[in-house]
């Protein structure tokens, strides 16, 4: 039998799904490979502390994605949580119409939304006829004995008893990767010349950290067990990159867009595509060629919707402010 004084192991925890600030505090307390966190609605996480004064989630996610030291001070110095390394993912699913809930102006102008990478879906068509018990959809071996045995890696990495894998880079993928990080340098000068609004340029400054990152991630992918960053790898992830960038800015600027008038995307597209004074007669002709119901002006206008950015100048003429 094992002796009752020999130390407990130590929790291994590479994903979570749900929970409280205050339960990954304690959990990255021993967890020094980092940990990835799923959450189904964002609101469930980053909403947290607008109700309770001692889980802030917004200033503990913006440390935890730094990978920073954690402290929390506390009257009782027994309560007191330190982390040496705070790392974690976090993975997180919402609807469309909620981000906005999520993301104020406050927190995409001071680039804690950027540092989300954003990706709209849509519905598709499923296929009707599908067998589900056949071949190509279950898990092939390859890959559970893959999972298996990187599992097996990072516990033990975690317990100290391995070297992490490291990811070399071939010396002819260096001028490739300093060529395309030079280019984003120059992107971002040229955004601040060009006078680009501040949030876009915070974006994308959040966004230029993701390069090396993905071609980290890609080498991974392609040798899970002895990565190796190549110049084909290189070009794949600044292509990644810049899809992610532009897709998150983009949503981005909707959201901001329409937490600045107060109007959907929908609305602020019809105004947009009006002229400077326009009449009744305007709004059906655009509302129809941009795909919008023409009667969705009146009733906006009847809730006083437009009160920001429209003025009734006569009857059925109107101009935007």
């Amino acid at each position: 039998k094992e002796p009752f004084n020999k130390p407990h192991p130590k929790r291994f925890h590479p994903f979570a799904v749900d929970g409280t600030t205050e339960g990954y505090v304690a959990l990255m307390q021993d967890q020094e490979a980092g940990m990835g966190v799923y959450h189904d609605e964002a609101e469930t996480i980053l909403n947290a502390g607008a109700h309770k004064a001692n889980n802030d989630a917004i200033s503990f996610f913006t440390q935890a994605f730094s990978g920073g030291r954690y402290t929390q001070i506390r009257a009782d110095r027994s309560k007191e949580r330190v982390v040496k390394s705070l790392n974690i993912s976090l993975l997180m699913g919402t609807q469309p119409s909620r981000l906005k809930n999520l993301f104020g102006a406050d927190r995409i102008e001071s680039g804690f939304a950027a540092r989300f990478l954003m990706v709209q879906s849509d519905y598709m068509d499923l296929i009707e006829d599908a067998d589900p018990f056949s071949p190509t959809r279950t898990m092939c071996q390859q890959w559970n004995d893959l999972v298996r045995h990187l599992y097996r890696i990072n516990k033990t990495f975690a317990s100290g008893e391995v070297e992490p894998i490291k990811i070399e880079i071939e010396a002819n993928s260096k001028p490739v990767y300093a060529k395309y990080y030079n280019q984003s340098r120059k992107d971002a000068n040229q955004r601040r010349k060009s006078g680009v609004e501040q949030y876009v340029m915070g974006a994308e400054a959040k966004m230029s950290a993701y390069f090396s990152r993905f071609c980290h991630l890609i080498a991974i992918i392609r040798n899970p067990l002895t990565p190796v960053v190549t110049s084909e790898v290189v070009e794949f992830a600044w292509k990644l990159y810049r899809w992610y960038a532009e897709s998150t800015v983009n949503i981005l600027a909707g959201i901001y867009t329409e937490n600045e008038t107060g109007l959907p995307a929908d609305l602020r597209l019809l105004i947009d595509n009006l002229p400077a004074k326009f009449t009744i007669k305007d709004v059906e002709a655009v509302a129809t060629r941009i795909n919008v119901k023409p009667r969705r002006f009146v009733d906006a206008m009847r809730r006083a919707d437009f009160a920001k950015v429209v003025k009734r100048i006569a009857h059925g003429q109107y101009e935007k402010m």
